[in-house]
């Protein structure tokens, strides 16, 4: 079998066990792949018009579309790759002293499967860090070899940005502070916005801490034959728990404290919260998210032929002096029609 052919290396990575990635699997379900160049990206309001009343001589009266702006963007390539060497093969692991001596043939074989499976992985993160930009400050950042680019969602208008910084006695971790009233206002604004209502919040580490220990929260867990307020903490998956839910707004609570590394700028390793750990960000699953990817080519030097593909993930082998490279193309580009549905709070 040749493992290095596109078509058997296509179904190889398709049983990959994708990284974790709570943002994309909550809020990004919809997925969609394009042969075309660039993506037509929809963002707008939805203004929950009412049918106006007409006599029936009139016919009809004309209805207001929907404000919002459509561009288009090309997506931009991520597509990280590894190489395995002579020496790599013929070079024993320390395991091999425990488990038997492997060939070189069987040495480069795990190599590729641990690459390829890293490789993937690398993507999965990369995705999930582009959301996580996208949704909590609302535009998403693209550097890096070849790329220097800005891709603004929020709205320039600053008022009309579902962002609040709180300050002073408003800060969770004071006494005077109600969490409860700050994100019934933020679910208000997004449903005046967008007729979407937040559904979930999830917090940042010192956040979650924050409300779990304020005073004027913890006294509606206190009122007896009334629950406003409910704490059933939990470990869904790593990084990601289940905290509670704030009954009276319909809102379930969840903290993510996962961190993915980024190298943006060539040798500049920069840690990066997925969920930064003194805000909030409060989302619905009804809020319409798209992750689309863009195609990706490969050149078979072999065939003597430039090949498409329109998928999530395109991998790619290459054999050259030096070794084997291998590796994986992917351009995705999260969407955010609907920005103002969700809603971020800086609460520390």
């Amino acid at each position: 079998m040749n493992y290095f052919s596109q078509a058997t290396m296509l179904k190889a990575i398709n049983e990959i066990k994708p990284v974790p990635s709570f943002f994309k699997d909550m809020f990004f379900k919809n997925v969609e792949t394009t042969d075309q160049k660039k993506v037509a990206i929809e963002v707008y309001q939805d203004n929950e018009q009412v049918a106006p009343w007409v006599h029936h001589s009139i016919g009809g009266k004309l209805l207001e579309r929907k404000g919002g702006q459509i561009f288009e963007y090309e997506p931009k390539e991520v597509a990280p790759m590894r190489i395995t060497t002579v020496d790599d093969c013929l070079t024993a692991t320390p395991t091999e002293g425990i488990y038997g001596a492997k060939t070189p043939k069987q040495r480069a074989d795990a190599l590729y499967a641990k690459d390829m499976r890293e490789l993937y992985n690398s993507v999965d993160r990369r995705v999930e860090v582009s959301i996580a930009e996208s949704l909590l400050t609302g535009k998403l950042t693209i550097k890096g070899d070849g790329y220097d680019e800005v891709l603004d969602y929020w709205p320039a208008d600053l008022a009309q940005q579902p962002y609040k910084k709180l300050a002073g006695g408003a800060l969770w971790s004071a006494e005077t502070s109600d969490p409860i009233a700050d994100l019934r206002a933020a679910q208000q604004f997004s449903l005046v916005k967008t007729g979407v209502k937040p559904t979930m919040a999830v917090l940042g580490n010192d956040a979650a801490q924050a409300l779990l220990s304020n005073v004027k929260f913890n006294a509606k867990l206190d009122v007896k034959n009334y629950r406003s307020a409910e704490i059933d903490i939990r470990e869904i998956t790593y990084g990601v728990s289940y905290l509670g839910r704030i009954v009276e707004l319909g809102l379930d609570l969840y903290s993510y404290t996962r961190t993915a590394t980024t190298e943006d700028v060539p040798g500049e390793k920069v840690v990066v919260d997925l969920m930064p750990a003194k805000k909030v960000l409060l989302g619905s699953t009804e809020a319409r998210t798209t992750l689309a990817y863009g195609v990706c080519h490969i050149i078979d030097k072999r065939k003597d032929e430039i090949q498409f593909f329109a998928l999530p993930r395109v991998p790619f082998s290459k054999l050259e002096d030096g070794g084997r490279y291998v590796g994986i193309k992917s351009k995705p580009l999260p969407i955010v029609h609907q920005p103002q549905a969700f809603y971020v709070l800086e609460v520390l």
